[in-house]
């Protein structure tokens, strides 16, 4: 018989929940009170594991059958409470982080990773947006154009220990189609969509906005980096709704002791609309994992093994609602599946007084991916099939006046990772150093059959493109090597802590012919940390610590970037269309362009910062100030070209007197050229931020249990091209009878500044012996600035049909033609507009039930202030959001 009670009371305590851990698990329930008979369970050795709202956790080894009546006396949880944070904790690590645990993941009820940046410096709740990717977006303001994914693309994400690579993710419908269906679910060059990582099997979530160490690569922005639960866990569900999804997910862990044997298994499912009148454009995602961990101890050395496997699937659908449309075909449909299998070996040495452990990891990631978009196609007038393969003058056919076309994109990237990591520790002089030396290999390649679709029954009548077997795309190889000295020093009272790395790295399988090709790159990092001696201040120690680092952070390009698709340009030369379907002549110039940019860079941001972090009876304040400067972002530039082409006049052949089909020769022509343009990715975006960022959070109020946080950020940032660009004379000018007959070359800056100052305070109480959790938060945008760059609008030079180069001078401004190579622009708009203040009230609440239910709502929104203000003499008036609510349950088995 087991009786559980209280220490300092001696009270029974009923309904406790008590875990035995051996060769089989059992959860078991006292009474009321508090006992518990053991009589069902089997004999043999056990641990007993025992929780309970409002007191510490208990553990001990227990022999069944029990020889005598056992008394456990629990304590009340009193210190440990100062530790439960359900808001975003700032790291003791030397890099600059914030770090996320269950407990407050939990209590913001997330639908995707997406809402956890919530609680990050600079965060803010955010209605869901999951019918488009979820890029990343770390200490920034503002929301660029896609010229500026590079801030997506640049921030890692580790999970287990095992990077999340999707460079060779290239599904997209560019030149293909002119439907917007996927231009806001195009992944490619994004890097992570946040809407395809659940959050229910993630125990800790680490964010380096700083400078991370040289062991993570291939970025520019910053590190996720995710933990996921091990080891025992009960059966539990878990059931969201709110305003446009639903959720579910299991899960549970199991532990053998006996074996030092671990498996965690869980799934989940999520549904979600636009709104939640429209059935037809959706979002859905279904995920699952199975994770193992076996551990060996040994006489020189403990081995443990672990094995992930994972499976997630996304669908993106949309289609035509029958009740508002006659385009009754009309629909798309994303779907990206992925297999994940990460193996781990840790070597962790007992005796070796240098070596502390061997770390060899492997990572294998497989997907089918596919777009399959149906349209249908009705002309307009007698449109030209355009879907010649090869260059030059040729007769062509007229499209169908009404079709379906279907479109399929079959996408299979496959990536594999491999690791080795050494730790190397000295430890015996007062200089200490905690040494990582590695290498790791990442190869990248897609296995798919890229577009495909009938080139008879094209998806658009102006194709740039032609189908491409992705298949054909070369692999993509990135070979590194990395290390870096952790190490510190005392010198009195006061603690030096230094993080000095390096890391070198290569793409080992391009073409010589491009610039990267076996080019070796060097990213330097560093970190440090000053810890001024502790003061005393009223009888408790106040702590002050300063801190600073820099580094250097590249990003190397994708596969889509190195091999883009041919550039397909078709110029009608003859449209002849007659009543007659027998005498109608079509005749196009295809022009084949490879935009293929041999000379493109790797993308490197310089960030430096320097903070300030003071801890005083638990409560802890941290300020930081940072810059970054990235000035080689990846984006899409336009290039030109003069094509020459015959422009055939199809009233030189009257209609009446045919019989047969005319003869192209049979029509008059006039040679003549022309400028036309094509995209190619170019190092060509500017990234500069700088801001502040700042955390405040306090001990907990005793008798209320309450913690007060305050965090929040002022963000400067400045997107802008870095290099010049071309502009073609508007085409509606005519030059001696011609279009597009001149170039403009413009160094003018094309870009954007965004400044924004927001604070968020935030009130938690956690009252255990209740089993209740809530918290309100008042999210303050204080202000939100935008500007456009001056820009003169004036070339600095300019090209004639010829390719002639002029400068671009005062009397050109005034020229009948090459004036409109300048663009006039209003006389307000490179004016600083500023958005006032912007303030929402959020609430959150958990309640514990029985040890074995939780139940949970937030309510976003629940107030808003967002007065009126003035801009150019015009008053706008700015409606108060509607609140934006959700509830969920969780139950333990």
């Amino acid at each position: 018989m087991l009786q559980i009670t209280t220490s300092s009371t001696n009270q029974v305590i009923p309904r406790a929940t008590i875990h035995l851990l051996g060769k089989k698990e059992y959860s078991l329930t006292t009474d009321a009170n508090g006992q518990l008979d053991f009589t069902q369970i089997p004999a043999g050795s056990y641990i007993l594991e025992l929780r309970h709202i409002g007191y510490k956790a208990f553990r001990q080894r227990l022999q069944l059958p029990l020889s005598q009546p056992l008394l456990i006396a629990l304590n009340r949880l009193e210190i440990a409470i100062d530790e439960v944070y359900i808001t975003a904790k700032e790291s003791s690590n030397i890099s600059r982080s914030s770090v996320i645990n269950r407990k407050a993941m939990e209590h913001l009820q997330p639908s995707s990773f997406t809402d956890i940046l919530e609680l990050l410096p600079g965060g803010r709740a955010k209605d869901p947006s999951l019918m488009q990717v979820n890029g990343i977006n770390l200490r920034a303001a503002g929301n660029p154009s896609s010229n500026y994914d590079i801030n997506s693309l640049g921030t890692a994400f580790v999970m287990d220990g095992n990077a999340i690579n999707n460079n060779a993710n290239i599904q997209s419908v560019n030149g293909f189609s002119t439907s917007g269906n996927n231009e806001r679910r195009n992944i490619s060059n994004i890097g992570v969509d946040m809407r395809s990582l659940n959050t229910d099997n993630i125990e800790k979530i680490e964010i380096i906005r700083g400078i991370p160490s040289a062991e993570y690569g291939d970025l520019t922005s910053g590190v996720i980096l995710i933990d996921r639960k091990k080891g025992f866990t009960p059966w539990s569900a878990r059931l969201k709704s709110d305003g446009f999804s639903k959720l579910f997910s299991v899960e549970k862990g199991f532990t053998n002791l006996k074996r030092n044997f671990k498996i965690n298994i869980d799934a989940g499912y999520l549904d979600a609309k636009s709104n939640p009148t429209d059935i037809y454009t959706n979002f859905k995602r279904v995920n699952a994992s199975v994770r193992m961990e076996k551990t060996w101890q040994k006489e020189r050395a403990t081995y443990v093994y672990s094995n992930n496997l994972d499976y997630k699937t996304t669908i993106d659908g949309e289609r035509i609602d029958p009740d508002n449309d006659f385009l009754l075909t009309d629909k798309y449909r994303s779907q990206n599946q992925e297999f994940r299998l990460a193996n781990n070996l840790k070597v962790f040495f007992k005796k070796l007084d240098w070596l502390k452990s061997l770390d060899f990891t492997s990572n294998l990631s497989y997907s089918s991916n596919r777009i399959e978009e149906t349209r249908l196609f009705q002309a307009k007038s007698a449109e030209i099939l355009t879907n010649s393969l090869l260059p030059g003058s040729h007769e062509a056919s007229f499209i169908k006046p009404s079709y379906i076309s279907n479109l399929t994109v079959d996408g299979q990237p496959f990536t594999a990772q491999t690791k080795a990591l050494a730790k190397i520790v000295f430890n015996k002089t007062p200089l200490k150093h905690h040494i990582k030396v590695g290498v790791e290999s990442n190869y990248s390649k897609n296995f798919g059959k890229g577009q495909q679709f009938d080139l008879d029954l094209p998806p658009t009548s102006s194709l740039t493109a032609r189908p491409r077997a992705y298949d054909d795309i070369p692999g993509l190889h990135l070979l590194t090597a990395f290390a870096e000295d952790q190490l510190s020093i005392k010198a009195g009272k006061h603690r030096f802590e230094a993080m000095l790395g390096i890391r070198a790295f290569s793409l080992t399988s391009l073409d010589q012919r491009f610039d990267l090709a076996n080019k070796v790159q060097v990213d330097p990092r560093a970190n440090v940390r000053w810890e001024l001696p502790t003061v005393q201040l009223a009888g408790s120690p106040l702590r002050l610590s300063l801190s600073g680092g820099y580094g250097i952070h590249t990003k190397t390009p994708t596969l889509s970037m190195l091999y883009p698709s041919l550039f397909y340009r078709d110029i009608t030369e003859l449209s002849y269309y007659t009543a007659d379907p027998a005498t109608r002549l079509a005749w196009v110039n295809t022009s084949i362009y490879d935009p293929t940019n041999r000379q493109l860079s790797n993308s490197r941001n310089k960030k430096w910062e320097f903070g300030a972090d003071v801890s005083y009876k638990s409560n802890q304040f941290s300020v930081n100030y940072f810059q970054e400067n990235l000035q080689d972002g990846f984006r899409d530039m336009s290039h030109f070209e003069t094509i020459s082409f015959t422009k055939y006049n199809s009233n030189s052949v009257d209609p009446t007197n045919l019989t047969s089909k005319p003869s192209i020769t049979d029509f008059t022509g006039e040679a003549q050229q022309q400028y036309y343009g094509y995209q190619r990715v170019e190092n060509g975006s500017q990234v500069n931020k700088k801001g502040i960022e700042y955390t405040f959070s306090s001990a907990r109020i005793r008798g209320i249990n309450t913690r007060v946080t305050v965090n929040g950020a002022w963000y400067i940032t400045k997107y802008n091209t870095s290099q010049a660009y071309y502009k073609t004379i508007p085409s509606n000018v005519i030059t001696d009878g011609k279009t597009l007959q001149y170039l403009g070359y413009y160094e003018d800056p094309d870009g954007n500044t965004y400044e924004q100052l927001n604070t968020n305070l935030t009130l938690d109480s956690y009252l255990p012996q209740w089993g209740l959790t809530f918290s309100s938060s008042i999210q303050s945008l204080w202000y939100f600035d935008t500007q456009r760059q001056y820009m003169s609008g004036s070339p600095v030079g300019y090209y004639d049909i010829e390719g002639q180069y002029f400068d671009y001078t005062e009397a050109n401004k005034t020229d009948g033609i090459l004036s409109n190579l300048t663009t006039k622009y209003g006389e307000n708009i490179f004016d600083k507009y500023r958005t006032p203040i912007d303030l929402q009230v959020n609430f959150k609440v958990t309640k514990d039930i029985k040890q074995r239910i939780k139940a949970s709502m937030f309510v976003n929104r629940l107030f808003t202030y967002t007065p009126s203000y003035e801009r150019n003499d015009v008053t706008i008036r700015r409606r108060s959001a509607a609140p934006y609510f959700g509830m969920e349950i969780s139950i333990n088995f």
